[in-house]
């Protein structure tokens, strides 16, 4: 049996989608959320129960050191769209919850280090007075 994984190339999330009439903005590596969605999506893997749109608002906000009122739920739908459409989340029949998928652990349980790790330290000094999300 071939995982979700191995159906879907990695470079296609990095690319605009049109999924049962739906467009699926793409999932860039340069968008600076991102990162933050990533480390949610990891974090929400670890709970034995599913999220819903009230949870992702609340990590985003922490993670970005924002207040939860400050994001708009319009933009917190959005993203929620942009990663069931590529994979990465799916939709629990019969609720508003959504759990992360295989497909969009893997992803995210990669590119989280790398980002915290290598590209964040690295534009913090090639770039000292750069946005502050790459200081943070």
């Amino acid at each position: 049996m071939t995982s979700a994984w191995e159906k879907k190339r990695p470079g296609q999330v990095n690319h605009p989608r049109e999924i049962n009439g739906q467009r699926a903005s793409a999932l860039r590596f340069t968008d600076p959320r991102m990162p933050v969605l990533w480390t949610a999506l990891v974090l929400f893997r670890l709970l034995l129960c599913a999220f819903a749109h009230c949870d992702l608002r609340s990590h985003v906000a922490a993670l970005t050191g924002q207040l939860p009122e400050s994001l708009t739920p319009g933009r917190i739908t959005y993203d929620l769209q942009r990663l069931r459409l590529q994979g990465f989340i799916e939709r629990l029949p019969g609720t508003h919850c959504y759990q992360v998928t295989e497909f969009g652990l893997r992803p995210a349980q990669s590119f989280t280090p790398v980002h915290a790790r290598i590209l964040r330290p690295g534009l913090s000094q090639a770039m000292p007075i750069a946005a502050p999300w790459i200081h943070s």
